[in-house]
């Protein structure tokens, strides 16, 4: 391993020194990988959010979607870029629908939150946690009392998505872009939905049942530097071991998608029927399992093997079998099943797999899965954000087109969760739940969710939004 030189004193000279560094060590994992891993330079400071109330900028009209071209080149997995917000400072009268929201479960999903939370290590959780939870700590118990205290104690502040930004499409796909997209300044971005499912399983292997939902690996290993370089506080390598006839043994990226699926599962927590069902597991991150004697199994995300996400949407467009703007999660879900001989190549390209731990069973009726801060999650109450570039644990105002109906989704939530193909300032996934609501299943909901719309944060009045840090992107 080279060794970086103590002279880059300079801020810049030590933030490239340590690039290099990372830059070597992401070289050692990628020497066995099918595709280079990629790590970014740290990207340059965003300009300060202003200061002075301005008005709440007008919303932008939704571009019209792009033409799908003739031939579109193979997937590559898109280079980490810089993801920054830009703050300005509204007043809740300017909030589309803001009177509407009866603001029924956020208190019950703010004391989930502020009673034993946990921000992962070097997130920006733990801003967000210790802003909102010090207010949350005066937070009426009338639901009546609830809008006063909230237009009292905080700000809304308009979220615009400046610079370069990563791909944002989820699993349902989008026009392909392929690297870094130097997008303008814009305060409209993807509002997307998740939800809890509900699989068909045994415990054990059977002739139904086939397809396991497998468990963190023993010999997944995380590389974190960020206690010698805290540059990289944010990055996370994930490999593993390999003995070397030459040397020590090496680390090396962790498989993918299909040498996973052809290895023996070493920890399976159940076997399902349904190869389709398992893999919009993972993209959901959470479910639960009913199996044969009736009882159900609630499963969660464990891990990751450190592969890009890519979304099968956006393969099944390159490949002209669905057009853009038509690939949604049902029409994925539908493509998948009546295309049995391509389906697994399809799912094949996206590489990125998730590892599952089993959950005890929910204590209220409304409990969701555990999120990234490690509460249980609040249907329509809470939401999944880019934690590089917004803070977990604050709360947010969405304003987007409803799934279900004719008219605006226009609700306050919580940032409770993060998701892997959750990217940039201005983009959210809506948690539906697992149940009914008001009469559509969550599964329809989150299935056909997928619109433009609009963020604002939620801070203490008196106080400024931080910018999201500078690091390097994993």
């Amino acid at each position: 391993m080279t060794h970086i030189a103590p002279q880059f004193n300079r801020r810049w000279g030590r933030a490239q020194a340590v690039g290099l560094f990372v830059l070597a060590i992401a070289m050692i994992l990628g020497g066995c990988a099918t595709r280079p891993i990629v790590v970014s330079a740290p990207a340059a400071p965003a300009p300060s959010p202003p200061t002075a109330p301005a008005p709440s900028p007008p919303t932008a009209p939704a571009p019209s979607p792009p033409t799908a071209p003739a031939v579109v080149p193979a997937p590559t997995p898109p280079l980490a870029a810089a993801r920054k917000a830009r703050f300005t400072p509204t007043e809740f009268a300017r909030l589309p629908g803001w009177a509407n929201d009866d603001l029924s479960g956020l208190s019950k999903a703010l004391k989930r939150q502020c009673g034993n939370s946990q921000a992962p290590d070097g997130s920006s959780g733990q801003l967000g946690l210790q802003v909102t939870c010090r207010l949350a700590a005066t937070m009426p118990q009338e639901l009546a009392e609830l809008r006063g205290w909230l237009e009292e104690r905080f700000m809304p502040w308009a979220i615009e998505s400046v610079g370069a930004t990563e791909g944002s499409e989820a699993a349902t796909g989008g026009p392909a872009t392929n690297g870094v997209t130097a997008t303008p300044p814009s305060f409209e971005g993807l509002i997307t939905g998740y939800y809890e499912p509900l699989l068909r399983g045994s415990r054990e292997r059977s002739g139904r049942f086939v397809i396991p939902i497998r468990g963190r690996p023993d010999d997944l290993i995380i590389l974190d530097l960020g206690s010698v370089y805290p540059e990289t506080k944010n990055l996370r390598m994930r490999g593993r071991l390999v003995a070397s006839a030459k040397g020590p043994p090496r680390v090396v990226p962790y498989g993918d998608r299909t040498e996973i699926e052809n290895q023996t599962p070493v920890k399976p927590l159940a076997w399902v029927d349904d190869p389709v069902d398992a893999f919009f597991l993972e993209i959901q991150g959470s479910g639960r399992v009913r199996l044969e004697d009736g009882s159900v199994l609630r499963v969660g995300y464990s891990d990751q093997n450190g592969r890009p996400y890519y979304p099968i949407g956006r393969e099944l467009i390159r490949r002209g079998a669905l057009q853009i703007g038509q690939a949604t999660a049902p029409a994925i879900r539908d493509w998948l099943r009546t295309h049995p001989d391509e389906a697994r190549s399809v799912m094949a390209t996206n590489p990125s797999f998730v590892f599952f731990r089993e959950l005890p069973p929910p204590r209220e009726a409304d409990e969701g899965p555990l999120g990234a801060l490690g509460v249980a999650l609040t249907p329509t109450r809470s939401a999944a954000i880019d934690p590089k570039a917004l803070p977990l644990g604050t709360m947010l105002y969405v304003s987007t087109n409803h799934p279900g109906r004719e008219g605006a989704l226009e609700r306050l939530v919580i940032a409770q969760d993060t998701g892997g193909a959750i990217r940039g300032p201005v983009r959210a996934d809506f948690f539906w739940g697992f149940d009914a609501v008001d009469g559509q299943s969550a599964a329809d909901l989150a299935g056909r969710m997928r619109s433009p719309g609009r963020l604002w944060l939620l801070w203490p009045r008196g106080e400024t939004p931080p910018q999201p840090p500078r690091t390097l992107n994993p």
